[in-house]
């Protein structure tokens, strides 16, 4: 896929996402916003946009314990430079339109060169929390969706299109499985980068797919433990996500109920991931927390709120997620030979 037509398709995309934005908002009219605006100076309530830090720790806990590290000193070390990688990382996936994988690049980068590790065993690393976080994803989805059909008043429309999606991901889920258990990662990899989405993560460190494919394969093979301890881990952020809508709610006071929470969680995420091909989701997930707002009984303008609150907050730890990319870059010297 050519650059100019990547450059095309991102403006025209951008531009859909634009209209639904606009259109989301006169549906649930800019005056209502305007009215539960004043909540947000309560004070304290900005300190809702901490809560990620506790999102992102459990995030990086799963990633470690795929990490070949060996004393609790070292390990301890080794878990603050890698939050501060992920939160790096995280900062350019929330940039990157299409697919949120560029971060990946990023985070293995930095991994070898701040860690002293192979580049074989980070970019192992790298591609195994994604792999577990996406199966936590799932997870989630599922303990979030499920109970809430009974839990939640829910149209049947609703139900049927949540049910469907989340069936086709497991279904996915179980393919992407079957292939990393096997040696087939290269296939995956391939076929997105044959559609342009440049996910030649191994290339980029001058590493064979067969290599990562190994290194995968034996993972599967010999730490089936880790692997399931690495996904529950995740499970554990994708919960703190949903406590995260809650505050956010229960700021512009509509405090939910648990499974209200998870539901709203799990669908933030269904359609963040349903919605990829838009940049930063632009107009989609606004969309999708007005749906949830009206499911729950609340108004559909909170639900809108919430979601600009997590598009201030993803800002603000990308600032410092970019910030933390700079010190590294001036502080530790670039061995990967990897171009972000």
């Amino acid at each position: 896929m050519s650059s100019a037509f990547k450059r095309i398709a991102q403006v025209l995309l951008l531009a859909v996402g634009a209209a639904l934005l606009i259109m989301v908002l006169r549906r649930t009219g800019t005056e209502k916003l305007k009215e539960i605006l004043p909540a947000l100076a309560k004070p304290g309530s900005w300190a809702v946009f901490l809560f990620y830090l506790v999102m992102n720790f459990w995030d990086t806990v799963a990633w470690q314990v795929l990490v070949p590290v060996s004393g609790w000193r070292r390990r301890v070390a080794q878990c603050k430079d890698l939050f501060l990688i992920r939160l790096a990382g995280e900062a350019v996936n929330g940039m990157t339109p299409f697919i949120d994988v560029g971060g990946e690049f990023l985070k293995a980068a930095l991994t070898s060169d701040v860690l002293k590790m192979s580049k074989k065993n980070a970019v192992t690393s790298v591609v195994l929390a994604r792999t577990t976080l996406f199966f936590s994803e799932i997870m989630f989805w599922i303990w979030g969706l499920l109970p809430a059909f009974w839990m939640v008043s829910l149209s049947p429309s609703v139900r049927w299109g949540l049910g469907t999606t989340t069936v086709i991901f497991i279904v996915l889920a179980a393919a992407l499985l079957f292939l990393q258990r096997r040696g087939f990662f290269s296939t995956i990899v391939g076929g997105f980068k044959r559609l342009g989405f440049g996910l030649g993560l191994a290339q980029k460190f001058h590493l064979s797919l067969k290599e990562i494919d190994g290194e995968i394969t034996s993972f599967y093979r010999a730490k089936k433990g880790i692997l399931c301890w690495s996904i529950f881990l995740h499970w554990i952020g994708w919960g703190a996500g949903g406590f995260e809508t809650y505050l956010m709610f229960k700021i512009l006071g509509s405090p939910l109920t648990f499974w209200q929470m998870m539901l709203g969680e799990a669908l933030f995420q269904i359609v963040k991931t349903g919605s990829f091909f838009i940049p930063a989701n632009l107009g989609a997930q606004e969309a999708g927390f007005a749906l949830f707002a009206q499911m729950v009984g609340i108004h559909p303008s909170q639900g809108v709120l919430v979601s600009l609150l997590k598009r201030a907050r993803q800002l603000l730890w990308a600032g410092v997620g970019f910030a933390i990319w700079g010190i590294y870059t001036i502080m530790v010297p670039s061995k990967s030979g990897a171009s972000i």
